[in-house]
């Protein structure tokens, strides 16, 4: 907000052909503004005088000419308009402390000019920021792993109790953090091996007979255990298509005899997500992974098969075989995380893992 200093000078003159004007004034009242605002200075002359110029000063500086767009004429309550004319002119902001403005009145020659009338203002430093107290620092963060390091951090806080005025200081920082850092040391590898044998896209959901003969672990159905392998889905989540279905790309459930009831869920995101699968003994197992593009989005995705430290032991990237449903199938052992990429569509998408035994030697 703009304050205004009102320099209350009263300019009564008589404006005789060769005469100067005669000047009278009283005493303003002090008056109070912030340095960072803009300083106005206003006077007020007879409603008669016309064709008159105008000077300021400020502290005795040399007087400056107030013409044109710089003179504004200030609006006075209709019942004064016949007697008096207001005027004023933004001085900008000024240095904190008092300051004596004078004004003087010339006539439309301006070569002659009338007594000067003064004020003296007070100007106010702005109002500074003020903060409360720092709060306790939070709870460290878990580490996190940046490149060759790991890092955490904690912050405290603090309020802004008063917020400054233009032409003041900005506040500090209300927050401060302090970060810490420590050497990444990769976990023990977990032992894995890892075969990729074929794909199968003639089977699609019917997978009874044909895979799974050691148990399944599928989007639509809880939970994620077998007796022998852990799956853990990361990063993803379940979207159900169809709980109910006879379309032949959806999966029959583990527990039903028949042949025509099946259901069409899936892990999916858009981003990577994985399937952690960690066998908990020491046999080589087939993984059958399924997966459809059920909606016809035209998904495309890269799945890799990694060791426990993240390291790529196996990729492919799917093909149109997609679209009507296909099996991706494995030898593995040990502890893989299986990371599904999404290159094309709305997703990535897996239906479902299906375990059996390895049927020979499996090659490392």
């Amino acid at each position: 907000m703009i304050s205004i200093l009102v320099l209350s000078i009263l300019l009564a003159q008589v404006q005789p052909p060769a005469s100067p004007p005669t000047v009278t004034s009283r005493e303003a009242s002090p008056a109070l503004v912030s340095s960072g605002e803009d300083a106005y200075v206003s006077w007020t002359v007879d409603a008669a005088t016309k064709r008159m110029n105008y000077d300021v000063s400020v502290d005795d500086a040399p007087w400056v000419a107030v013409s044109g767009p710089k003179l504004k004429q200030v609006p006075v309550a209709p019942a004064d308009s016949r007697t008096i004319r207001r005027y004023g002119v933004n001085l900008g902001k000024l240095a904190p402390g008092p300051h004596t403005v004078r004004v003087r009145e010339c006539d439309a020659s301006r070569k002659t000019c009338a007594a000067a009338a003064a004020a003296t203002v007070t100007v106010a430093p702005p109002v500074a920021c003020a903060m409360g107290p720092w709060s306790d620092w939070t709870d460290w963060t878990n580490w996190v792993r940046v490149g060759t390091v790991e890092k955490r951090s904690h912050s405290r806080y603090r309020a802004i109790t008063t917020f400054p005025d233009n032409g003041a200081a900005p506040c500090p920082a209300n927050i401060e953090t302090v970060e810490t850092t420590r050497p990444y040391v990769p976990p023990p590898l977990d032992p894995l091996t890892v075969t990729y044998v074929r794909l199968d896209r003639t089977t699609q959901g019917t997978w009874k007979g044909v895979y799974g003969s050691q148990g399944v672990v599928l989007a639509a159905a809880a939970p994620g255990s077998l007796p022998f392998v852990t799956v853990t889905p990361i990063g993803a989540e379940v979207w159900t298509w169809a709980p109910q279905t006879t379309d032949p790309r959806a999966l029959q459930p583990p527990a039903t005899a028949s042949g025509n009831e099946r259901a069409a869920s899936a892990w999916y995101a858009a981003g990577p997500f994985e399937l952690d699968v960690r066998f908990n003994d020491p046999q080589i197992h087939e993984v059958a992974l399924y997966t459809v593009d059920w909606d016809g989005l035209g998904r495309v995705q890269t799945i890799e098969v990694m060791d426990s430290q993240g390291a790529v032991r196996h990729t492919l990237k799917t093909g149109k075989e997609i679209a009507t449903g296909v099996y991706y199938v494995y030898l593995i052992s040990g502890h893989a995380r299986i990371r599904v990429t999404r290159t094309a569509g709305a997703n990535g998408v897996v239906f479902g893992l299906l375990f059996a035994p390895a049927p020979g030697p499996a090659a490392k």
